[in-house]
């Protein structure tokens, strides 16, 4: 049976999408069929990603539609893709800047005794370490390639927020709350590392030793 008479795995059809006046994407179809590896070419500017975060819900379309096996799916958001089995991992820079702007926040509330170095993996997600270094006066340092011990504490931490939030979740879905809620969990659990003491009974300790 070829492609022509199998019912697509996903199609979208007559999408568009606009941003202000800027036509975005204009009456943009697309059909997947099962065992098939698409590709999307074309310049900057021509849509591509935008259609792809439209399938994926991270944009909502304003007009077209989208079927998942025949059948009209409705995504409004990343959760409502998930349903339909649909995830997207992008590629991107974008973070960089959400990343630099948190981790400022989060550094202002320390004492800047116990404000040294930070070191991180490969992620791109840092691209704006000097830019930070330069606002803060704190360096940064990235692991070697396939080195997780150079950053032991951050690799526990990494395998303790999978027992909340596992490795592959659509963190989209989770709202702010959610992970306060998990970030007072985790602060309020004894470690071993830290002779049984919680990392908030330990901080306490550092913050008093400071004066």
């Amino acid at each position: 049976m070829d492609a022509q008479t199998k019912v697509p795995l996903v199609e979208m059809k007559d999408i568009s999408i606009a941003f202000g006046g800027v036509k975005a994407v204009d009456r943009a179809s697309v059909n997947l069929y099962p065992g098939e590896v698409v590709g999307l070419l074309g310049h900057n500017g021509a849509g591509k990603s935008t259609l792809i975060k439209v399938l994926s819900g991270a944009y909502k379309r304003d007009s077209g539609q989208i079927f998942v096996n025949g059948e009209e799916a409705q995504i409004a958001n990343p959760r409502d893709a998930k349903r339909y089995g649909i995830e997207t991992i992008y590629q991107t820079l974008a973070l960089a800047d959400n990343v630099d702007a948190a981790m400022r926040k989060a550094i202002a509330t320390l004492p800047r005794e116990l404000c040294k170095t930070i070191t991180w993996d490969q992620g791109a997600e840092m691209a704006n370490h000097a830019r930070f270094t330069i606002a803060t006066g704190i360096p940064i340092y990235f692991c070697d390639p396939h080195a997780p011990w150079q950053r032991g504490t951050n690799e526990n931490t990494n395998g303790l927020l999978r027992q909340y939030l596992p490795k592959g979740m659509d963190l989209s879905t989770v709202s702010a709350a959610e992970l306060r809620a998990v970030q007072r969990s985790l602060n309020n659990r004894p470690r071993k590392t830290l002779g049984y003491l919680s990392p908030l009974e330990k901080y306490t300790e550092l913050v008093a030793s400071t004066g």
